[in-house]
């Protein structure tokens, strides 16, 4: 996944791996640690993980392959 944020003259922008089929993987989770480790806002949190969910819900929308 790739984030590009910009919110109160801060931009972040981070490109990781991400393991759809990892259930216990939370947008939120995530956005609140990369918070703390960076010192970033709560405000600038809840972007971190709507952009996440946003990005993961548009993976989740792709084309599925069926292997037969």
């Amino acid at each position: 996944l790739e984030l590009d944020i910009q919110y109160d003259n801060v931009i972040l922008k981070d490109r990781f791996e991400w393991d759809i089929n990892e259930p216990l993987n939370s947008p939120e989770e995530f956005a609140w640690d990369l918070c703390e480790e960076l010192q970033l806002s709560s405000e600038f949190c809840v972007k971190i993980a709507h952009q996440i969910a946003s990005r993961l819900s548009t993976i989740n929308e792709g084309p599925i392959y069926w292997r037969g």
